[in-house]
């Protein structure tokens, strides 16, 4: 690996101005009026300069920067607002502190941020332009003494990271959206305006766009010595480990030019496609339902995504144990799959067991998603505007869920996302839905204690984790149902996922 150049810039942000005397303190109905006048940097707008990694300020009268002002005792207290005049910047508003309260000036980034308790980090297209709206900066504490005018330095919060992440495409060598993520990446920092700090508050995905040679990140600090930042696309992921953490104030490049990122391939039995299962977590789906082999004792994901086990309208009775494969499982019994009747309110997590398209080894990180989780997959409108499909494909029906980063583009059929009723997709159109990561559900039917019910191939029915819940679709024109039920001991599917890590 070429060494990593850190270039260190001038962050510091500098004003000078001289200090009023106290006497005679303008004020209004709103407070004091507090005047903040900045040099301008040889009118440099840029905002963000790669060949010195310094941040500029880019304020002008059409387009204004904003300084946002908490005090120890009050809190927020208020923003002021810039003009440009020659090299210059002054920012000037109303705020009502107290004698003897210690105020702090925040500066986040270009837009206005009026009242922000938090800055949201997590969709970034990768340009400088874009990069300069996460700047963050604040002032030391400053004591209050009924002067209008400060000197101040603001210092940066935040660092930005130059990546090459060009290698994260699909097979066609077409562009896909890539997330960058890890145990130290931060997707939306809090504001603390009465001890002037900013800390990451929650840790998340962040959306650098479509994949490209060149990516601007800004980035929350690490509070770790040693940081690990992952990054994923549809059908690659990729990581990098900075051993001195991301540090505030700093700009991580390789002699000025993009940090590659290696891109490699997918775990086994993952199929392409991120899916958001919350604000801040991913998951990627297993290949097919999982299946159970009496003969040897093996677990494993179904060849193919519409693929189905069970015949319909079969009484099983007590040979159901002896089937050679079977795929209806009661409500979490991992290590005892064909268990038909008994106490069924402890939950053994099925991808605890050896699945050989995965690894052979027990926790190799599959699991079942959670109620919550299949409702967010279904229903979130932060996820996507095409979630699912009713359809048939290839003759099975079941329900085709989508990748966050799914457009439908370059289909030759129409169709009703998040609807009811079954529709047709034809055979084209799914080879492209699954080569952009799409996950189908196929309709598996149910087992009502040893009898399989002739539903099978027309209803859909999967477990979540999560105690009496589970997700279910019929023949009918319902949309997809999320319900409590009773029947534990009812033989229903699952598909397992792996966390995006």
């Amino acid at each position: 690996m070429k060494k990593l150049t850190l270039i260190l810039a001038a962050f510091a942000l500098t004003f000078g101005f001289s200090q009023c005397k106290k006497a005679e303190t303008p004020t209004t109905d709103e407070g004091v009026k507090i005047t903040l006048t900045a040099g301008y940097g040889n009118g440099a707008k840029t905002g963000f300069n790669p060949e010195t990694g310094a941040f500029t300020w880019t304020g002008t009268t059409e387009n204004p920067e904003y300084i946002n002002v908490g005090g120890s005792t009050h809190g927020y207290l208020g923003q002021l607002t810039s003009t440009q005049s020659g090299e210059t910047v002054t920012f000037s508003g109303t705020i009502t502190p107290s004698e003897g309260e210690t105020l702090y000036f925040f500066y986040l980034g270009k837009g206005n941020h009026a009242s922000a308790t938090s800055v949201d980090f997590s969709n970034q297209d990768g340009t400088i332009e874009n990069v300069t709206n996460y700047h963050i900066a604040i002032s030391e504490g400053i004591v209050y003494e009924n002067q209008t005018n400060f000197s101040t330095t603001l210092n940066m919060k935040m660092a930005i990271a130059y990546f090459d992440v060009n290698g994260f495409k699909n097979a066609s060598e077409t562009a896909e959206t890539v997330y960058l993520h890890g145990d130290e990446v931060y997707s939306t920092a809090t504001i603390d305006y009465r001890n002037g700090t900013i800390a990451g508050s929650t840790k998340g995905n962040i959306n650098l766009g479509t994949a490209s040679s060149g990516k601007y990140v800004a980035l929350i600090p690490s509070v770790s010595t040693e940081t690990t930042l992952k990054f994923d696309s549809d059908s690659k992921t990729g990581a990098m480990t900075f051993l001195r953490g991301i540090q505030a104030g700093k700009y991580y490049a390789n002699s000025g030019a993009a940090l590659s990122v290696a891109a490699g391939a997918l775990l086994a039995g993952t199929i392409p496609g991120l899916f958001s299962v919350s604000a801040t977590e991913m998951v990627r789906f297993s290949k097919g339902n999982l299946q159970y082999n009496k003969t040897d004792s093996g677990w494993s994901f179904m060849a193919n995504q519409y693929d189905i086990v069970e015949p319909a309208n079969q009484n099983v009775g007590t040979d159901y144990a002896n089937w050679s494969v079977v795929s209806l499982f009661g409500w979490g019994t991992g290590k005892n799959p064909t268990c038909t009747s008994g106490d069924f309110s402890n939950f053994d997590e099925w991808g605890n067991n050896a699945i050989v398209n995965g690894g052979n080894t027990p926790n190799s990180g599959w699991r079942t998603p959670t109620s919550d989780e299949w409702h967010y997959l279904f229903t979130s409108s932060d996820r996507s505007n095409k979630r699912f499909l009713k359809a048939t494909i290839l003759g099975h029906k079941g329900v085709i869920l989508f990748p966050d980063s799914y457009d439908g583009t370059e289909l030759t059929g129409s169709y009703s996302y998040n609807t009811s009723g079954f529709q047709s997709v034809n055979n084209d159109d799914w080879v492209k839905m699954e080569a952009v990561g799409a996950a189908f559900l196929p309709a598996a039917g149910m087992r009502n204690g040893t009898v399989v019910n002739g539903d099978v191939g027309i209803d859909g029915a999967y477990w979540s984790s999560t105690y009496q819940r589970e997700v279910y679709f019929n023949k009918g024109d319902g949309l997809i149902d999320q319900f409590a039920t009773g029947n534990l001991h009812w033989g229903q599917s699952v598909r397992l996922v792996r966390d995006v890590q």
